[in-house]
């Protein structure tokens, strides 16, 4: 999937241009490739245009594709230690990219899931999801952190990791008891098929038919 970053913004101590976008890239590598089918790309700015979001999911004539807004995500962890900003960051852009791409998901390649617009609290609903397929999508990348020669596999770097997840009050969202590695690599890839399956409906085992028209 296609990363545009224009951003030219100076993020003083959250780090350089590159190691932002190495963070987004790092949740895009994670996400399945069959979740971002008939989606253009994600495009990196400075600022939200109308100041009020941390990203969008937009689809209209030119297609889908997500924005996603640094400065909002950098501004308010300026003030944490370096190693837990660090992990913070890391957890915040990837959150925000997660939820975006759950938009993706269930409007467009499991659009039979959306309620008609007229259906009680329907938008309320789909935030529910996004934010549903967001959480279950951080705490896979959490578990890898946590694995032997993972981001978070020293004790130290574990602690700035359960801090992080304090600060943005992601604590109750992704434990890190349960986020524990699966025992083997074959555990780990049909629990990785069974919930890729059960994100856009369809039975595991089977192959991904046509996007949604």
């Amino acid at each position: 999937m296609r990363l545009d970053w224009d951003v030219g913004g100076d993020y003083g101590e959250a780090g350089d241009g590159d190691a932002l976008r190495a963070m987004i890239e790092e949740a895009i590598a994670a996400l399945p490739r069959e979740h971002v089918r008939q989606l253009g790309g994600v495009h990196v700015l400075d600022e939200d245009p109308k100041g009020v979001a941390l990203g969008i999911w937009r689809h209209d004539h030119a297609g889908a594709a997500i924005e996603i807004y640094l400065g909002p995500h950098v501004s308010p962890l300026l003030g944490l230690p370096p190693a837990v900003r660090h992990f913070a960051l890391r957890l915040h852009l990837a959150y925000t990219l997660f939820h975006e791409v759950g938009h993706h998901v269930t409007r467009v390649l499991n659009r039979r899931a959306v309620p008609p617009r007229k259906a009680a609290r329907v938008d309320e609903k789909i935030e529910r999801w996004a934010d549903d397929y967001a959480e279950k999508r951080l705490a896979r990348l959490v578990a890898r952190w946590l694995q032997p020669g993972g981001a978070a596999d020293a004790p130290a770097a574990r602690r700035a990791l359960s801090q992080a997840l304090r600060a943005l009050r992601l604590e109750a969202v992704v434990s890190l008891e349960d986020a524990a590695p699966a025992s083997t690599a074959a555990e780990a890839e049909k629990a990785a098929e069974a919930e890729k399956a059960a994100e856009i409906g369809r039975p595991a085992g089977t192959m991904a038919g046509g996007g949604a028209s």
